[in-house]
């Protein structure tokens, strides 16, 4: 937890933490441990540069927590990591607000705010699965658009001067080193086991937050359905792996191998993937 890295330091540097203290911390963009290298090292070399964490991550979040008095202190070396506030603080409660406003999206919410909307229209779509007149917003789509998100296939070159690993696509079919030819044997082996690896993904069922800043990953669902309580807060779970980024998976891989698709996407398809999909396939 933020506060109780918070409170630690504090404790490291003499100052008293007593319990039930209100523990006050900011969210930067670096890290304490790297913070405190810096520090050591900055009074042996002054040119010594402080390198931040990615902007918005939710990664260690705790671990880049520091107390108010230390942010100033820093003097601007210590940098509010203001994309991660907009996304875990911000973002939630007014999607939450604006949910019953015609119109409005979690996308438009993230582009409002400066955010990276792809993420949020991809968990817009997601949650709307159950909604009757939703269309499968990617069949209308170019394939590089629509497959764009999917697992690409990956092959090892059969010649064994060369062996370069590579990725597979309609456009490349030989591999880019030294331009030897894939065996169909060989695409299709790769095609089916990558499919297999996938559906077993999808049965595995796990279940996220559909709230990016609560970190939770679960196979269990309450009797309450997929409303979730973390502590004191309500989310809603959703599938990590759900049907349709299984079926535009596999959809991807029949364009790769037609004929070893032709088992999953006609023979027992019905069994991983909403039938709803299919009246629009």
């Amino acid at each position: 937890q933020p506060h109780l890295q918070v409170a630690l330091a504090m404790l490291r540097a003499g100052k008293p933490v007593n319990t039930g203290d209100h523990i006050p911390y900011v969210i930067c963009m670096q890290k304490r441990s790297e913070y405190d290298t810096y520090l050591k090292e900055k009074e042996t070399n002054p040119d010594v540069k402080l390198t931040p964490v990615a902007s918005g991550s939710s990664k260690s979040y705790a671990e880049r927590a520091f107390h108010p008095d230390e942010v100033i202190r820093a003097k601007g070396e210590l940098k509010v990591d203001i994309e991660w506030y907009l996304a875990t603080q911000i973002m939630p409660p007014v999607t939450r607000l604006t949910n019953v406003i015609a119109g409005t999206s979690p996308a438009m919410i993230a582009e409002i705010l400066g955010l990276d909307t792809k993420k949020y229209n991809i968990h817009h779509h997601a949650a709307n699965d159950n909604e009757e007149d939703e269309e499968f917003y990617l069949q209308d789509l170019e394939d590089k658009d629509r497959y764009k998100d999917c697992e690409k296939l990956s092959l090892k070159c059969s010649n064994l001067k060369c062996e370069e690993e590579f990725t597979f696509s309609e456009d490349e079919k030989t591999c880019p080193k030294c331009k030897t030819e894939i065996e169909p044997v060989q695409l299709h082996n790769a095609t089916h086991l990558l499919a297999r690896k996938l559906i077993s993904k999808y049965y595995e069922w796990n279940y996220i937050a559909d709230d990016p800043s609560a970190e939770l990953r679960t196979r269990q669902l309450s009797v309450n359905g997929r409303n979730y309580v973390m502590n004191g807060r309500r989310i809603q779970l959703k599938e990590e792996y759900p049907a349709k980024a299984l079926y535009t998976q596999l959809k991807y891989l029949e364009t790769l191998d037609k004929e070893a698709m032709e088992p999953f996407l006609t023979h027992s398809g019905y069994s991983w993937v909403d039938k709803k999909l299919f009246k629009m396939a």
